[in-house]
């Protein structure tokens, strides 16, 4: 709002002093360029904010003991080229990090949970976290099931996630949700084409 009081107040300047205009034009061009600019960057970084993290979690059940299961826990993240951070036998908690994909270029930061059940069976809850990114392009499945077949190498999986984890959304909030996320990567794609254009009209100016 002052911006634009300023630019008005300008022209009146000019219309007042015409030899003005000499000055007025570049400082009008400049107010307009870093108007379009700063827009342009708020409506990048505003849906990056909202989707600079997101988590994902997966879970299988295995017909294990506690202990055993954690042990195959922890050598299955390792064998899979994942490094491990951090181990907690007694709250069978386990953390890692996978590192850079071509799909993920911060990485997956993950937790995984051992969760007793009935005797001789456990759950391994894996979640998955990444920054920077709307999607992950299916990175996190392929993660977790990975280490999920490691350890069905030595225990016998008998639920898989889609059992196991509740149905928190409704096929309509799933359908609300890839509708935004669709709008937020258009926001992206449109604001990032105002940049390039701005850029190349200051470009042409100077070259002018």
């Amino acid at each position: 709002m002052k911006g634009l009081l300023f630019a008005i107040l300008l022209v009146l300047l000019g219309i007042a002093f015409p030899i003005a205009w000499i000055i007025i034009v570049p400082v009008l061009v400049l107010l307009l360029i870093s108007g379009i600019l700063g827009g342009a960057v708020h409506s990048v970084l505003t849906p990056l904010r909202q989707y600079s993290s997101k988590k994902k979690t997966h879970c299988n059940r295995f017909k294990a003991c506690e202990n055993e299961l954690f042990k195959v826990l922890v050598r299955s993240i390792s064998a899979n080229g994942y490094k491990v951070d951090h181990t907690d036998k007694e709250t069978g908690l386990v953390t890692f990090k996978t590192g850079p994909s071509l799909n993920t270029v911060s990485g997956h930061e993950g937790s995984v949970v051992i969760i007793p059940k009935e005797e001789g069976l456990c759950d391994v809850q894996i979640n998955l976290s990444y920054t920077g990114q709307i999607t992950d392009w299916g990175d996190s499945e392929k993660i977790a099931e990975k280490i999920f077949s490691t350890i069905g190498e030595t225990f016998e999986r008998i639920e898989t996630e889609e059992k196991l984890l509740p149905k928190v959304f409704s096929e309509e909030d799933k359908a609300a949700s890839i509708k935004e996320e669709l709008k937020q990567v258009t926001i992206v794609a449109f604001a990032i084409v105002a940049i390039l254009v701005v850029a190349g009209i200051v470009i042409k100016i100077k070259g002018i």
